[in-house]
């Protein structure tokens, strides 16, 4: 692996919290439910958590008649206490954002460990942020580094631009711009529209033998991503 570590890559910033609305982020948690609300209503009553969750889906959506926040969050936590890792993020949300219940940054991260502790992307990402900012957490920086490493590994672009921020800026890994760079290229691949600035600032400070380092860390790089997506976030060995 080649490392750049004597580029000074100094002002770089994480990304804020991400998908604090529900609705956020790639493919909607919250989907438009494929059954009458009698019928979800019905499966929620023998205990279906996707049902639950579909059923707050339902009550989330401003659009629907009878539309409410209280029973959108009801039945989300329902589902969520039943594992549903979808409802459980929407509950980290709502607590996070303050929607519907007074906002509660510890039970949001609690909320989000759990669908995170499930794989789901989204939570790792969000606690991840948690974690580097310290919002209802002990800020730690390798905590949020497993975290975005998690997140990142399924295809999700904001965790890839995050850790190219903190190995740039050596927060819970050795600073090393060429590590840096791979992960704004990953994250350009991955749709990021932030990366391809970063990496047009380090290209700037690099001589022709760095740029073609870059290009070699960054394709091996962007290959093992690539194969852990597809093989659902699994790094192969």
């Amino acid at each position: 692996m080649y490392t750049l570590s004597t580029m000074k890559l100094r002002t770089l910033t994480l990304l804020t919290i991400a998908c604090v609305t529900l609705t956020a982020c790639g493919t909607p948690p919250v989907p438009v439910p494929t059954e009458t609300k009698e019928s979800l209503e019905a499966k929620a009553a023998n205990g279906d958590a996707a049902a639950m969750f579909e059923l707050g889906a339902f009550y989330h959506d401003a659009s629907n008649p009878g539309s409410s926040a209280e029973q959108a969050f009801e039945w989300f936590r329902k589902a969520g206490e039943l594992g549903d890792a979808r409802a459980q993020f929407n509950i980290g949300v709502m607590y996070y954002s303050g929607e519907y219940v007074t906002q509660n940054y510890v039970k949001a991260a609690d909320w989000f460990q759990k669908a995170a502790d499930q794989g789901n992307a989204r939570a790792q990402f969000n606690l991840g942020v948690m974690y580097y900012r310290a919002e209802g957490v002990k800020e730690d920086f390798n905590k949020a580094h497993v975290l975005f490493t998690s997140a990142a590994l399924q295809g999700f672009n904001e965790a890839m631009f995050n850790l190219g921020a903190m190995h740039a800026q050596g927060q819970a890994v050795e600073p090393d711009a060429g590590v840096a760079y791979a992960w704004f290229a990953a994250a350009k691949k991955y749709g990021n529209p932030n990366a391809a600035e970063v990496m047009g600032k380090i290209e700037a400070e690099a001589n022709a033998e760095e740029k073609k380092a870059l290009a070699e860390v960054s394709k091996a790089l962007i290959k093992q991503v690539d194969e852990a997506v597809k093989n659902g976030g699994k790094v192969k060995t």
